[in-house]
């Protein structure tokens, strides 16, 4: 799982930072999906296997102005199928 994690970081979290207003805020995001990753082996399998959807959920956090804060409940990152999707909260 370590080479997992590792993976994840550096090929699905690192590459949206661009799409985040701060640093500071990149950083505190890329924790939380951390997170996630951490304690979802099948968001992480799925993650690895089909990165570029990974990716992309990222993105939208960051373009959207959204939180993965599982305080605030805003926003999740959720397998469905052989991709990771954004989803909204209402």
């Amino acid at each position: 799982m370590t080479n997992q994690l590792s993976t994840i970081k550096s090929t699905v979290i690192a590459p949206a930072k661009v799409y985040f207003e701060s640093d500071e805020v990149f950083q505190r995001e890329a924790q939380f999906a951390m997170q996630l990753f951490e304690k979802n082996k099948f968001l992480a399998d799925v993650a690895v296997r089909n990165q570029s959807a990974a990716l992309g959920a990222i993105k939208n956090i960051g373009a959207m102005g959204l939180t993965l804060n599982p305080a605030e409940k805003l926003a999740y990152l959720v397998p469905r199928g052989n991709e990771i999707c954004t989803d909204i909260s209402y």
